[in-house]
């Protein structure tokens, strides 16, 4: 069974090219080799979400770990290859909580790029990340309403240039809208700040 039909429901996001604020960034991002990854809700053994904060990110963010899924590697295999690079550990997935499509408006050719959100049982397991490369600093387990906080910071992230020379505006209202999502599919009573169309 794929994650498409073992979890409902799929979100879908519009970015209308037209807006003053959608980026040339984006559309590299969506014509990109980077078409997919894989998000990590790791619930600990107190009922609190794994965090970290990695070096290549805005100074102050943290955020729910997420990984590419390499060019014709499937999404389960990429979850497991990722959850033992950062966690260190093979840990239970408890279930699929969503999928979150991004999709430009007007289109681009083939240009989708899909985020697959899962919640696994972290007990009381610590991370420790195998991939040095990663740049994994630290690790911080939140709260659902820390959560939210998180996306408020990463929604009011300031326009900045991304180390390979564009403008990167686009990357903390993503992963905003992510954080927003994982915890309203995580806590039925938790607010929401971002509007989205299921499909």
């Amino acid at each position: 069974m794929t994650p498409e039909q073992s979890v409902n429901p799929v979100f879908t996001r519009v970015m209308s090219r037209s807006e003053p604020d959608f980026p040339r960034w984006a559309e590299r991002f969506f014509l990109g080799v980077k078409r997919a990854e894989v998000l990590m809700a790791v619930r600990n053994a107190e009922g609190h979400y794994w965090t970290h904060r990695k070096r290549t990110n805005p100074a102050g963010v943290w955020r729910l770990p997420t990984g590419t899924i390499n060019p014709e590697e499937e999404v389960m295999p990429a979850l497991r290859r990722e959850v033992m690079e950062e966690f260190g550990a093979d840990l239970p997935l408890l279930r699929p909580l969503g999928i979150l499509r991004l999709l430009p408006s007007p289109p681009l050719p083939d240009a989708v790029f899909t985020a697959y959100l899962f919640l696994l049982d972290g007990g009381d397991h610590s991370p420790t990340p195998l991939d040095a490369s990663e740049g994994l600093e630290a690790f911080k387990a939140v709260t659902l309403d820390e959560l939210m906080r998180q996306a408020l910071v990463l929604r009011a992230l300031p326009v900045s240039q991304h180390p390979w020379g564009w403008m990167d505006p686009f990357w903390g209202q993503y992963r905003a809208l992510e954080h927003e999502l994982t915890a309203q599919l995580l806590g039925p009573e938790t607010p929401s700040a971002f509007s989205v169309d299921s499909t």
